[in-house]
């Protein structure tokens, strides 16, 4: 699930924006500041979900330029355990 934002990413998300998520109860949440890490990224969610723990990988897209994040949505389509937030600008303290 890929949600875009130009905002501040450490808000409180408004019950509408929970509602269209419908975020589910996870043990762990694990978050993933990322920018430009190319395949790295997809390696490290992988590693991540091998662990076979009852948890979500919530990705924090920090104005990417490069295939990071279409090469993670390839390589975990549709798959619930993963959130990726996108920042369409680039937030220098996220780093």
């Amino acid at each position: 699930m890929r949600v875009e934002s130009n905002q501040n990413l450490s808000g409180p998300m408004s019950a509408t924006d929970q509602a269209q998520n419908k975020l589910q109860d996870w043990s762990v949440s694990l978050i993933i500041v990322n920018h430009n890490s190319s395949d790295r990224l997809v390696q490290c969610v992988r590693s991540v979900f091998a662990a076979n723990a009852d948890l979500e990988v919530i990705v924090v897209d920090n104005a990417t330029t490069d295939s990071s994040l279409a090469q993670l949505e390839a390589a975990f389509p549709a798959d619930p355990r993963l959130r990726i937030m996108e920042a369409l600008i680039y937030f220098q303290h996220l780093r």
